[in-house]
């Protein structure tokens, strides 16, 4: 699903955009019923649990889940859905702070808008950082270090304009993740 017109680009920011009050974001815990039936990818250095109705992707160097509503129009790759994709990688020599400005700067050289700003993140009692693009569509970018020189990054898509809750669910699975190690 591609924004079609500078209007459309912001009046999707005005409705994904965080309160002038909000500096740091959180995901946040649902309640155990709503995941009565989910099911948990376990890997050698991080776990989550999501949805059965979301695909689980091994991709070469990360692992995705993805949903794709049901009437998303035909041929087109990220529709109306979700996605969350989790890379974990080293960190090298390098700081966490250090690998998200080179990633900005990245997605800068590369065209993508920033439309929001680096700032603090806590995803269950993990802390690290997020950052949002746009380029055809809002991309999320979480970094989350562990205790051992690595770090997850997570890749999150989220299309809703039939306002059917996907930000709320992606919310959930990602409260759920966790290092294994």
């Amino acid at each position: 699903n591609y924004i079609e017109s500078r209007a459309d680009i912001d009046q999707y920011i005005l409705k994904t955009q965080p309160s002038a009050t909000q500096s740091a974001s959180t995901a946040s815990p649902a309640p155990n019923g709503d995941k009565a039936n989910w099911k948990t990818y376990k890997g050698e250095k991080f776990s989550f649990s999501y949805p059965p109705s979301m695909k689980l992707l091994n991709r070469q160097d990360s692992i995705a889940v993805t949903f794709k509503e049901q009437g998303s129009p035909d041929g087109c790759e990220f529709c109306y859905g979700y996605e969350l994709d989790f890379k974990y990688n080293s960190l090298g020599s390098k700081s966490i702070k250090e690998i998200v400005d080179e990633d900005i700067n990245s997605e800068k050289k590369n065209g993508a808008e920033i439309i929001e700003p680096l700032r603090n993140l806590t995803i269950a009692d993990y802390s690290g950082y997020i950052y949002a693009t746009l380029l055809q569509i809002r991309v999320d970018y979480l970094y989350i270090p562990d205790k051992t020189g690595y770090y997850i990054k997570i890749r999150k898509l989220v299309s809703d304009p039939n306002h059917l809750g996907h930000e709320a669910k992606v919310d959930q699975i990602l409260s759920t993740f966790k290092f294994t190690e």
